[in-house]
């Protein structure tokens, strides 16, 4: 059946091929096709059996174009991929103070602090928007709104 499935997958009949690589048990090669096709309700009931964080972060992003952030960021966090999870909870889910946990437990690189300290600024929490550009390198700019505020 899995050999069947490369030989359709081969003729670019993907939605053969995926329901074969299912079938087959190769569920993330059946998915990672479902969701390269859009065929997102196809890739739906083998979301809980995948483990490849470059699929959960496939998953996350299709869930994400479909305005699907909560379940975006659940394949996100299954896929350890912390940056994104600070991103969405700051653009669409405005949960500034999970993105502040995650960035404090289990992401602390420099542009994630920016984009914090961009977001306080927005909100006109100047102390935070202080902190987090000192914790992302940017020192001169904290200086600026420190003296300013």
């Amino acid at each position: 059946m899995i050999e069947i499935a490369g030989v359709c997958e081969q003729m670019k009949q993907w939605t053969e091929a995926a329901k074969l690589y299912q079938k087959g048990g190769l569920v993330e090669k059946a998915a990672s096709i479902y969701i390269q096709m859009g065929m997102f309700a196809q890739a739906n009931p083998l979301i809980d059996k995948i483990t490849s964080p470059n699929i959960l972060q496939m998953v996350a992003k299709a869930k994400e174009s479909e305005k699907l952030y909560r379940e975006a960021e659940k394949a996100y966090e299954r896929a350890n991929d912390w940056e994104n999870i600070i991103r969405l909870n700051l653009d669409h889910l405005d949960n500034a103070e999970r993105a502040k946990t995650i960035f404090r437990e289990k992401c602390q690189l420099p542009q994630s602090a920016l984009k914090i300290a961009q977001y306080c600024e927005t909100k006109g929490a100047k102390k935070e928007a202080i902190e987090f550009l000192i914790l992302g390198g940017k020192r001169d700019n904290a200086f600026v709104i420190a003296q300013s505020h």
